[in-house]
């Protein structure tokens, strides 16, 4: 049943994966001048996944660990993407909310890496946390345009899509995670997740580079 999970099949969703990031950082840069606050901070998180994606390599090449990377970069990219979450949604205090965020998150994560998860081992829990986090801002983002009556036409914003892509990709990274101790004791199912998931990011990455090369037409509208 599951014959085409093989080595070939692998390595051609992971050079499709890098190909895709690599296409979104190369769009969003010539792009960048005309983005606004928010999209912008959206770029840096995309940039900021590929320089994970980019220290990991590296790391694996000289048969370093790569966990203590996932550490750092999880906590990261959870701040980047509140900060998002802030910018898009009025908030009367966001300043506010954002320093808490910056106090928070990084203590959480220290947390973890000392009491639950070393440095050396998987990032499981805040994984699963920021997983959840970005799963609730991102149904509550919708709502918010949605809601909104000077938002005609949904589909001509691009945090509507963003969120939608958001929801995708951490819907499918919080059963990934959750599961992901119980899976790993099987190799086969091992390599179908990491499979799935790779072809969910690599359909979001797609999907949001897309929006990055349309933004000028769909402001417009």
């Amino acid at each position: 049943m599951f014959e085409w999970i093989i080595p070939k099949s692998k390595m051609i969703l992971d050079y499709s994966y890098y190909t895709a990031l690599i296409l979104v950082i190369v769009i969003g840069s010539f792009r960048f001048q005309l983005f606004d606050k928010g999209i912008k901070i959206m770029y840096l998180c995309m940039v900021t996944g590929a320089i994970n994606e980019i220290l990991v390599y590296i790391s694996k090449r000289f048969n370093f660990n790569t966990m203590p990377l996932y550490h750092v970069y999880c906590v990261v990219e959870f701040f980047i993407i509140t900060v998002f979450f802030l910018n898009t949604v009025n908030f009367s205090r966001k300043r506010l909310y954002i320093l808490l965020s910056a106090i928070v998150l990084p203590t959480l994560g220290y947390c973890n890496l000392v009491f639950l998860q070393p440095k050396t081992g998987l990032n499981s829990n805040m994984f699963i946390l920021e997983s959840m986090c970005v799963i609730a801002m991102s149904l509550y983002s919708l709502y918010t345009i949605l809601a909104d009556d000077f938002v005609t036409v949904v589909h001509n914003d691009p945090y509507f899509w963003f969120w939608v892509f958001f929801l995708i990709l951490y819907s499918g990274t919080f059963f990934f995670w959750a599961y992901i101790v119980p899976i790993s004791k099987n190799v086969k199912l091992m390599d179908i997740a990491q499979n799935i998931q790779v072809i969910i990011n690599i359909c979001v990455y797609v999907g949001i580079g897309s929006v990055f090369f349309f933004y000028p037409k769909m402001v417009k509208k």
